[in-house]
């Protein structure tokens, strides 16, 4: 009994068609292999000589606000699409108001406000003024704030109460 055998025809152009690639690839990487490699100093160009020393050409020039109106008008994260509607009374609202913290030394009282969208902490004193609203006592506890005939009171929440 003999141990060769006789290929059929497809596995004659398979075996041919896989000499074939492999010697592709070789040849792929002889060539990446001779290429000359790249620094890194290869690829950024060369300094313009019509740019100022020190100028970063890369930076470009703020284009004029009036060239982005489209973001105003029509603002990504408002639902409608709508801006929002201004009011003529510049006191915001109490409830866009929360004590966050109180600090009391015998230097100054400064009342800890969160407010805005995103929320903002700001640090004021007494006679100092936030959205409108005028601190005018700051107590161990509580704040009283007032605008025009108004007078509120904001306290200070135990730790982990819902405001």
């Amino acid at each position: 009994m003999t141990m060769l055998r006789h290929w059929s025809l497809i596995e004659r152009l398979a075996g041919a068609g896989l000499i074939l690639l492999g010697a592709g690839l070789l040849g792929s990487i002889y060539l990446e292999w001779q290429a000359p490699s790249l620094s890194v100093e290869a690829l950024i160009p060369p300094p313009r000589a019509d740019v100022p020393a020190g100028r970063d050409e890369s930076v470009q020039a703020m284009q004029p606000i009036a060239r982005f109106s489209a973001i105003t008008e029509r603002p990504l994260f408002s639902p409608d699409r709508r801006p929002a509607e201004e009011t003529e009374d510049e006191t915001g609202p109490l409830s866009d108001l929360r004590l966050a913290g109180i600090v009391i030394s015998p230097a100054s009282r400064e009342a800890l406000i969160v407010h805005g969208a995103p929320p903002a902490i700001v640090h004021l004193k007494e006679g100092e003024a936030v959205d409108g609203w005028t601190v005018r006592q700051i107590d161990p506890g509580r704040v009283v704030l007032s605008s025009g005939g108004e007078r509120h009171e904001l306290r200070l929440l135990p730790r982990g109460a819902e405001p």
